[in-house]
């Protein structure tokens, strides 16, 4: 019992310290493009993270083999979320075209999505076609995806160039994608490996690994914002640490 109230206490005193950090940055006035898209992430990490931990904490363990697949998917996310704020904040010479293309691409998201449900013919269109808002709507729709799209080569299908696995290698990550990623696909896919046999990690890492990767977005936050954390800095350098790294 002594043990697990040790994690409770550390889970409490983490979720504290990522409170804190976003509570800092929302507040803050006038924020450029780059903290606002590695706000977005953080965000993202943040929230995800607690997802797991409330999956764990009231999962009964009989049931604890179907949590290992929703839980594969959830850190699948996570380190996509990952991987893309490292992406944008690696280069200093390149992190204001990195996160201006991450926020644009919200444009041609929209442009695509609409354009696609457009094409059927069902009640949800039937609203669209008849709503008093949709010439405006189309009009600025357009604008803004006209604005944007040629920094997106052939508007492709994600913001960055590539795919999860070049950004995993360019983080320095590769041995994490190999190793666990393609396992956390196959549980977002629902493949039969997968749902058979869950993600490739122990039942006990799962929250350790959601924590890793919310702290290494979360650094990424405070080295740029130039946030001071006191001690709680500690817990961020030590929880950064790669999952396959050697002692």
């Amino acid at each position: 019992m002594l043990q697990e109230q040790d994690y409770q206490e550390t889970d409490e005193r983490f979720e504290g310290v990522l409170r804190a950090i976003i509570q800092e940055l929302y507040a803050r006035e006038g924020k450029d493009k780059v903290t606002l898209a590695l706000f977005y992430l953080l965000i993202r990490e943040a929230n995800t993270w607690r997802s797991i931990r409330l999956l764990r904490q009231h999962t009964p363990e009989q049931f604890c083999c179907a949590f290992m697949v929703d839980a594969g998917t959830l850190l699948r996310a996570m380190f996509d979320a990952y991987v893309q704020a490292d992406f944008i904040f690696r280069d200093p010479t390149k992190r204001a075209e990195r996160a201006t293309q991450y926020l644009d691409f919200e444009h041609v998201e929209r442009y695509k999505m609409v354009n696609k449900i457009r094409r059927h013919d069902n009640p949800l269109t039937d609203v669209l076609e008849s709503s008093a808002m949709r010439a405006d709507g189309e009009k600025r729709l357009q604008q803004e995806f006209d604005r944007v799209k040629d920094q997106f080569t052939g508007t492709r299908n994600k913001w960055y160039k590539g795919d999860l696995s070049q950004l995993s290698k360019a983080a320095g990550k590769e041995a994490e994608y190999d190793t666990f990623v393609n396992s956390f696909s196959g549980c977002v896919h629902s493949s039969a490996f997968a749902v058979k046999n869950g993600p490739m990690v122990p039942l006990n890492d799962v929250l350790f690994l959601a924590s890793t990767l919310a702290t290494r977005v979360a650094r990424i936050n405070v080295e740029y914002n130039q946030l001071d954390l006191g001690e709680e800095r500690m817990i961020l350098d030590e929880l950064c640490k790669g999952w396959l790294d050697k002692e």
